[in-house]
């Protein structure tokens, strides 16, 4: 069941330009989308931003009543007040600022002494650990923690990543997707240390046009192995760990990451078309939550987020053809489908949120305290879409309540 729907958009910049982003080109059709994150080599660094509207947008994240947006190209992160609270101070309080920007970022140790510096290159994942925000750095392979107050840089993360991307933290786990060699990384942002938690399919790279294409089969899974070996073995002498990460075949170039209650972690797979559930103890692979060799509404999924079974993405599910149940329902954004899909345990046909600048959907993030807000950043027209599913009429053509003019950001 796909609905039209109406949506508030966040400082939507126009952009008349043909750009290619890490997708593909931002203009000229499907077939072309899923050009490299090479581009970024070939036409050197972006001009400076005249202000701090969003542009081209990559990931998303909601803490508290700030919403941050990460940009690929302009290598920066960009905050401003959620949709909820820009409604209750509507006077000058939806301006983007910037968060963090290239850098270089420098911070001593306070234990060792040790000044280290870090540059942001490609900003993707966003995630929170008490009072530090993650921001993953694609072209430095490596994660920068800023402080989310005083948006000081404090340190970096490093673990023989290879183009990290989406971002998710369970407990005191940092989980990674490391892109180009098809790993799941998990760190202890307690005791230190990292390991490999699943090693798939890594995604080579076609450098005559420039392009990230699917590993080849046959895959040699032992040589794979032998270079994952490295990480797993850094996890620390005081509580060892299996080394050989298991080997999930259909981790093709995982994107984003989304925590499924304690136990499991979700997973989209852009070369493979799916979405999958990994074990976070064992890394196996639990079940494939979305098939788009089977299913065209996943084509090239990406951005994912998990909503409880209770709340009002579940009624507009419901509405959708779902049928109330006790799993989490999972948002699932498909880059080159423009949707964004809700699914349920027990879905007929499921809700798809669909509009015009729904272009590119690269990450989703939900408010906890807004019971009906989902954000979606839309990579092609650079914007940052706030649909509300607080009101839900199941004999309504459309199923988003219009949001008010004072709960526009900008």
């Amino acid at each position: 069941m796909v609905l039209r729907l109406v949506v508030v958009t966040l400082n939507l910049a126009a952009a008349s330009e043909v750009v290619l982003g890490p997708f593909g080109p931002v203009s000229g059709g499907a077939d072309g989308k899923l050009l490299a994150r090479l581009r970024k080599d070939s036409l050197g660094p972006p001009a400076a931003a005249a202000s701090a509207q969003i542009n081209r947008p990559t990931g998303l994240l909601v803490h508290g009543d700030r919403v941050f947006a990460s940009e690929f190209q302009r290598n920066r992160v960009l905050v401003a007040r959620t949709a909820r609270a820009a409604a209750a101070r509507p006077e000058g309080s939806g301006a983007w600022t910037v968060f963090a920007d290239a850098g270089p970022h420098c911070a001593t140790d306070r234990r060792t002494r040790v000044l280290s510096c870090a540059r942001l290159d490609g900003a993707w994942g966003l995630a929170v650990h008490e009072d530090l925000l993650y921001v993953s750095s694609f072209g430095s392979d490596e994660i920068l923690a800023f402080h989310r107050k005083s948006r000081k840089f404090k340190r970096s993360l490093t673990g023989d990543l290879d183009s990290p991307e989406g971002l998710a933290v369970g407990g005191d786990f940092l989980y990674v997707a490391s892109f180009l060699d098809s790993r799941l990384v998990a760190f202890d942002l307690k005791r230190g240390g990292h390991r490999t938690l699943a090693l798939g399919t890594p995604v080579e790279v076609d450098f005559e046009a420039l392009a990230f294409v699917p590993g080849r089969s046959p895959f040699d899974e032992a040589a794979t192995r032998g270079e994952a070996a490295r990480s797993a073995a850094l996890w620390g002498p005081s509580e060892p760990r299996e080394t050989a990460a298991p080997f999930v075949d259909r981790l093709r170039g995982p994107e984003q990451l989304a925590l499924l209650g304690n136990a499991t972690l979700a997973v989209s797979s852009l070369h493979d078309e799916s979405v999958l559930e990994i074990d976070v103890e064992s890394g196996r692979l639990v079940r494939v939550l979305a098939d788009g060799a089977r299913d065209g509404r996943f084509a090239g999924p990406l951005g994912i987020a998990v909503a409880a079974p209770d709340g009002r993405v579940a009624d507009a599910a419901g509405a959708g053809g779902c049928a109330a149940g006790r799993d989490p329902l999972l948002l699932v954004a498909s880059y080159r489908s423009d949707a964004v899909t809700v699914l349920g345990d027990a879905c007929d046909g499921s809700l798809s949120l669909d509009d015009d600048l729904l272009r590119g959907p690269t990450a989703i993030a939900l408010d906890p305290s807004d019971a009906g807000g989902v954000y979606v950043s839309a990579y092609e027209t650079s914007a940052v879409l706030y649909f509300n599913l607080s009101h839900v009429d199941r004999d309504a053509e459309e199923l988003l309540r219009r949001v008010s003019m004072a709960a526009r950001l900008e």
